[in-house]
């Protein structure tokens, strides 16, 4: 009888000739090691399917969208984040739109921050594949290399070689080269990226898609990008009116036109003129007492709960179920109980013992990590995060039964 030739020994002598590849349960090379916060947690719901995740290292992210949309807000704002978790930012710029006062005012450490001109899809490329030359030759000498975030503001304006070379020139020919350049630019530096755990995170252009049945906006660039990205966000603005006439702010709609890692759910968040993005607005539609122990209403006291309500047995029942008791550190305890009402202009909060005023809402001491954790787990997830296919087993699909008709009709 022959002897076994097994996929393990298979794999050890595939990983000599290429140290790259392994079984996949003992490789790296492409792993997400940690995910990178937006600076608004509904955002990172979107991303990750986690409040706790947003940009994941080791992939490419797209923000995509028409000119004041928050493409170069919420770049920065990620650039904010990543330095808090010990990241180095390289910042290509092609729109010289950013500078020290700039990114100092998003909160970006300007030491850890390096800024790379740029103006063609070429001149991207050579810098990063030098970049990762670099820090692979340092790793390979035996040194711990820096954690780096790369990001690209914006794809959409590089221009291409043969398109600078027409303006000098004089030409009126029209280019056909962008998408060919752009393709190149991401089949050059995105394993490298992934290899070295650098997050790339670029911005684009979309315009009105022409000669359509249905009316939309198109990423520019081709698809180099489109292939490249894990996640692909859209994004489109609304005004936000608060100061009489005067637009204070923007209401911003994120649609994933692309993402690997949760459910293509559309979100809304808000960008102040005035104070940026809460981090914590948009998280207001998961709220109610069964969810978190927010709603609004106000608190009754034992002894008022027990006066209004004692003669009433279904209300006393249903009241009763929102029952919170607050230990004091006298050892003795408070009873409250929830009086909800819609048009309160008062929030009850749970874990506080206390109500709130609206604007009092969007705060961290509202929004406490443990209430977080509480929505993210009980919530989020179940809303955002795409499903574990292998656990589902033979259910019933409704969505494909719809799909079948019946011979009859």
């Amino acid at each position: 009888m022959a002897k076994e030739f097994s996929f393990n020994e298979l794999d050890e002598q595939l990983t000599k000739i290429n140290s790259k590849g392994s079984v996949i349960s003992n490789n790296t090379y492409s792993r997400i090691d940690e995910w990178i916060s937006t600076g608004n947690y509904l955002l990172n719901a979107q991303l990750s399917g986690s409040l706790f995740g947003g940009i994941p290292n080791s992939r490419s992210i797209c923000l995509a969208g028409e000119s004041g949309t928050g493409k170069t807000f919420l770049a920065l704002n990620i650039c904010r984040e990543a330095q808090e978790m010990g990241y180095n930012i390289i910042y290509c710029d092609s729109e010289a739109a950013v500078d020290q006062d700039v990114i100092q005012n998003f909160g970006v450490e300007p030491d850890k921050f390096r800024y790379q001109p740029v103006s063609t899809p070429l001149e991207v490329r050579q810098f990063v594949a030098h970049l990762c030359d670099q820090l692979k030759k340092a790793k390979e000498g035996g040194k711990s290399i820096p954690k780096i975030m790369l990001v690209l503001d914006s794809l959409g304006n590089l221009a291409t070689t043969k398109e600078r070379s027409d303006a000098i020139s004089g030409s009126d020919k029209r280019d056909m080269t962008k998408q060919q350049e752009l393709r190149s630019l991401f089949r050059v530096i995105t394993a490298d990226l992934a290899e070295l755990k650098i997050p790339f995170v670029f911005t684009n252009h979309t315009y009105a898609t022409i000669g359509s049945y249905v009316p939309g906006q198109t990423i520019s660039g081709g698809g180099g990008a489109i292939y490249n990205a894990s996640v692909i966000l859209q994004l489109s603005k609304a005004g936000l009116k608060e100061d009489g006439a005067n637009k204070t702010g923007i209401i911003v709609t994120s649609k994933p036109a692309k993402n690997r890692f949760a459910r293509p759910l559309p979100i809304k968040f808000h960008i102040s003129f005035y104070k940026g993005m809460n981090p914590y607005v948009g998280l207001e539609q998961f709220l109610s007492w069964e969810n978190c122990g927010i709603q609004r209403g106000k608190l009754l006291a034992e002894k008022d709960f027990l006066k209004y309500y004692k003669e009433d047995n279904a209300k006393y029942a249903e009241v009763k179920a929102t029952e919170i008791i607050r230990k004091n550190v006298d050892g003795t305890e408070d009873k409250f109980y929830l009086e909800a009402k819609e048009t309160s202009r008062t929030i009850a909060v749970a874990h506080l013992f206390d109500v709130i005023k609206p604007q009092e809402l969007f705060t961290s001491r509202v929004f406490t990590k443990e209430l977080l954790k509480q929505l993210d787990e009980k919530f989020i997830q179940n809303m955002f995060k795409l499903p574990n296919v292998a656990a589902l087993g033979d259910i019933e699909n409704e969505e494909i039964s719809d799909l079948i008709q019946d011979d009859e009709n």
